[in-house]
């Protein structure tokens, strides 16, 4: 949402689509507008930029709904999957 907005019904769609682009090309993405995080704090959070991850084979997605409409998946990293670049003539 911090980056699209809400998109009621089909965030959820997306979300899932940058979670199988994430594992694809081992980047997290950034959560912009995080603000000053107490250093304290054992959480490592990605803010504003994306981050190159350590292989990750994994990705859980959850999504909260209003009234009661949950839902959670999970990714798995296929082996044949990636991106293919054209070299068009």
């Amino acid at each position: 949402k911090a980056f699209i907005g809400h998109l009621l019904g089909a965030a959820g769609v997306i979300e899932a689509v940058a979670t199988a682009l994430s594992l694809m090309d081992g980047e997290v993405h950034g959560a912009p507008g995080g603000g000053a995080i107490d250093p304290a704090l054992p959480v490592d959070l990605v803010l504003d930029h994306a981050r190159h991850m350590q292989r990750t084979d994994v990705a859980l997605l959850t999504s909260f709904g209003s009234g009661g409409a949950n839902a959670g998946i999970l990714f798995r990293r296929w082996e044949g999957a990636g991106r293919e670049t054209s070299t068009a003539a």
